[in-house]
């Protein structure tokens, strides 16, 4: 029983991990752009989908649901084109 105090320390440890990832998730499914300027939406996307363990293709997947369809409208260019 000596090692229990320590056992419990590390598994609050590892429950408080998932239970962190779990909300990210959650907060990343509710996330949509909606009518926020696209840096912020685009930092808390990020943060969210690195808390929740999401892959690079899972975030791209998400980014073309949850980004505003008005900007989608928008043309790409670039107007500093690389030499």
């Amino acid at each position: 029983m000596e090692n229990c105090p320590r056992d419990l320390r590390c598994l609050a440890k590892q429950y408080a991990t998932l239970d962190i990832s779990h909300q990210a998730n959650i907060d990343f499914d509710k996330l949509f752009m909606n009518n926020k300027p696209f840096p912020n939406f685009l930092t808390e996307f990020t943060k969210l989908a690195n808390r929740a363990g999401k892959t690079e293709a899972q975030k791209v997947a998400a980014l073309k649901i949850k980004v505003s369809h008005k900007l989608g409208n928008y043309p790409i260019s670039m107007s500093d084109k690389p030499d």
